[in-house]
């Protein structure tokens, strides 16, 4: 919210709706309530954080904090509310013991109260490391004899092992301090490591790169510089983490280092992943000595397509100068880039850079001294991974000229086509295309290029699909569907390129008691049990399958179980189910809309956006990860 009349939405930091008021919102003084009854109904969904700021976030701050733990004490934060059971007793107004339901970490609210909700206890049931949950340390604040000192001592009966090795913070908010003349004091938060423990990591932080479909290695030395030999425990890695080499099998005799080795996981999405990697410390009695820990950082690129460039076998050349709007905001990623093309020939390719205090792509376009016609575009956006077919404008290779200059620049605008590739070896493959026509709900067979001689396509209902260099396309498939996946067989290797328009991820798939072949719409890696959620939620019952032909997973008491982690995007999945359902990877299902059937065909597409109005004026708002059921 801008503090005027506009509210934007966002899911998963993408901006999904946006509504401006005719009437600026009001402010007042009603109790903050994170989910009353509106139409009568009330919220039905799990939540791990609800977070209250005073001033409007921007995409890229939001895309950065949110599966971040924040520590309460952050510019502009306002409430903080961790949803974990860890609520503390405060004193009410008639001096009686009271519990809090709901801790806020900023110290701006207290005696919160909740109906009707319960603490999930399961894997996966909230996005952070458990071991980033915070605790409450129980104190004493002690005044100095001389009363300018105030001293903060954790409680004796706090286990003080909890607190070797740990980061605290400590936090006194706005107001809650007075000097001896009753004058409130301006909060003020610090934070500290206490280090008791003879083992530590050689290092306290350590940064990677990785590409996407690619694991990183790295080792870490554990040293025991104390007087004793140790044991211990790593614990609580996060899921994209595992370990290769442990020499000491969990023991650490003093004076020792062990090199411990690391593997980050493949199926990490682009964009930065971080982790505090912890080991326990036990003495030789098994008696805990501590926590040790460093900060772990993954930056996780998408490769640039790589389409070599032979400028030398043309004698000519012009020169682009231009600006690249995408989504509709001009472009100041350096690692976007264009290719030029002049028909099926790249002629020319640019990133964008800062260019006389404006970013721009500079391109020079080759070719002979008689050449001519229009150019054709692909723009690859490095922050989405994703590579856009074309531009809006239409620009002309004419020898002897140029397009654009640091004066005035031409434009490059992206639309609403994309192109993709796969790389694909020969075989079987279970393959999902989830770009569709623009203005349809298929895409076309004669979308795909790249195909050999004999290559086939095949549907869940045995329809076929042959293509041949000479005659093209011999089929019962008049078109593929999105939300079905197909048995490609490939004699020999390819590189499958398809291009079309983006398909909603909140579109319902109807499974079928039985087994449905279902496509993965999400252009991004997720969780099994996340991508699931709408079944998990509805109708899953214990020995529902899901495979990959990398996996497969099974549903046993409320969680997805199996070898199969992660969907990955372009590739189909067969759910198996004793009873007929609606999968969508929003996790959402909304009432009383109609699912897209895999056996008869897709449905038409209806989709909903929140406009941020409810109507009561608080100007409140919730981030919640699916399902969010309204």
């Amino acid at each position: 919210y801008d503090g005027d009349r506009t509210v934007k939405t966002y899911f998963d930091a993408e901006l999904v709706a946006q509504h401006t008021q005719i009437v600026r919102y009001q402010t007042n003084t009603d109790p903050l309530r994170l989910s009353g009854l509106y139409n009568g109904d009330t919220f039905r969904g799990q939540l791990d954080e609800v977070r209250v700021w005073g001033v409007a976030r921007s995409k890229a701050e939001i895309a950065t904090d949110r599966t971040r733990r924040l520590l309460g004490n952050e510019q502009g934060l306002m409430a903080y509310y961790v949803l974990d059971d860890i609520g503390l007793e405060y004193i009410d107004d008639q001096g009686q013991t009271q519990q809090e339901a709901v801790r806020d970490y900023t110290g701006n609210t207290s005696s919160t109260t909740a109906t009707d909700i319960s603490w999930v206890e399961r894997d996966g049931a909230a996005p952070m490391d458990v071991e980033e949950v915070v605790q409450e340390v129980p104190i004493d604040a002690i005044l100095s004899a001389s009363g300018n000192e105030v001293y903060i001592v954790p409680k004796a009966s706090f286990p003080a092992y909890y607190l070797g090795g740990a980061r605290l913070t400590a936090t006194i908010a706005d107001g809650k301090v007075r000097d001896l003349y009753g004058n409130p004091a301006a909060g003020k938060s610090w934070s500290f490591v206490i280090d008791t423990n003879p083992v530590h990591w050689s290092q306290n932080n350590l940064s990677l790169q990785q590409t996407a479909g690619n694991s990183e290695t790295f080792s870490m030395n554990l040293v025991n510089g104390g007087g004793i030999n140790v044991t211990y425990e790593l614990t609580d890695l996060p899921v994209w983490l595992s370990v290769t080499d442990d020499p000491g099998n969990g023991s650490l005799p003093l004076g020792f280092t062990h090199s411990i080795g690391f593997e980050t996981a493949a199926w990490l999405n682009p964009g930065v992943h971080r982790a505090h990697v912890r080991t326990t410390v036990l003495d030789p009695e098994g008696g805990r000595l501590g926590v040790e820990s460093f900060f772990l950082e993954v930056t996780v690129d998408c490769p640039a397509p790589d389409r070599p460039l032979n400028a030398n076998q043309y004698p000519d050349q012009i020169s682009l100068t231009a600006q690249l709007i995408v989504e509709g905001e001009p472009s100041k990623d350096e690692n976007d880039r264009v290719h030029a093309y002049l028909g099926d020939e790249l002629r020319g390719v640019g990133q964008v850079a800062l260019v006389n205090g404006q970013h721009l792509v500079q391109i020079a376009l080759y070719g002979g001294f008689d050449d001519q016609g229009t150019l054709d575009f692909k723009v690859w956006d490095a922050s989405d991974c994703v590579e856009y077919e074309g531009v809006l404008e239409l620009h002309s290779y004419q020898p002897g000229t140029s397009i654009g200059s640091l004066i005035s620049p031409a434009t490059l605008t992206t639309g609403e086509l994309l192109a993709r590739e796969l790389v694909l070896p020969a075989g079987f493959h279970w393959v999902s295309l989830n770009l569709q026509d623009h203005g349809g709900t298929t895409l076309s067979l004669a979308a795909l290029v790249g195909l050999n001689e004999g290559d086939t396509l095949r549907s869940q209902a045995g329809e076929m699909a042959i293509w041949s260099a000479t005659n093209g396309w011999s089929s019962d498939l008049t078109s593929l569907d999105p939300i079905q996946h197909y048995l490609l067989h490939l004699s020999q290797g390819t590189t499958l390129s398809f291009r079309g328009v983006a398909v909603s991820v909140d579109t319902d798939i109807a499974v079928i008691d039985g087994t449905t072949w279902v496509g993965y719409l999400p252009d991004e890696m997720v969780h099994t049990g996340r991508a699931l959620m709408s079944l998990t939620n509805t109708t899953a019952t214990n020995g529902d399958r899901v495979e990959g032909r990398e996996g497969f997973a099974e549903f046993l008491d409320g969680e997805w179980v199996g070898d199969l982690t992660h969907l990955t995007p372009n590739r189909g999945y067969r759910v198996t189910s004793a009873s007929s359902g609606i999968l969508n990877y929003y996790g959402i299902v909304a009432q009383g809309r109609a699912a897209a059937s895999v056996a008869t065909g897709p449905g038409p597409f209806l989709g909903a956006s929140y406009d941020g109005d409810q109507g009561d004026g608080t100007g409140a708002g919730m981030v919640c990860r699916p399902p969010c059921l309204p």
